[in-house]
């Protein structure tokens, strides 16, 4: 994988190369869509994330990709925002029920090693 070369995140702002990094990233992303490929994509978003200080709003029915990537999480219902916190406060403690029931219905990987 190419890496990206040293510059501040001030220059990546001011040149746009972030952004047409990241498009270019998820561009691809679509494409491939394999879920090796995808994991690869989302640890190059994490580390793109930590080493430029991004920011990315990021909407998934997939919970263990959004526990992945996400340090802030939105819980919507029927186009409402039911419930929001930092990821850890969510899975730990939900208050929602909607929250509740997405949590539960989401694959762990204890229960994956147990069947």
């Amino acid at each position: 994988m190419r890496r990206l070369p040293a510059a501040s995140a001030s220059d990546l702002r001011a040149s746009g190369a972030a952004r047409r990094t990241f498009r270019r990233y998820l561009r691809w992303w679509a494409r491939i869509g394999a879920c090796a490929c995808q994991a690869q994509i989302l640890n190059l978003l994490v580390e793109l994330k930590q080493d430029f200080g991004l920011s990315y709003l990021f909407i998934s029915h997939d919970l263990s990709v959004v526990r992945h990537i996400a340090d802030r999480v939105m819980v919507m219902n029927q186009g409402r925002i039911v419930e929001s916190g930092h990821h850890r406060e969510i899975w730990e403690h939900p208050q929602h029920p909607y929250t509740r029931s997405l949590i539960q219905a989401a694959p762990h990987a204890d229960r994956r090693r147990a069947a």
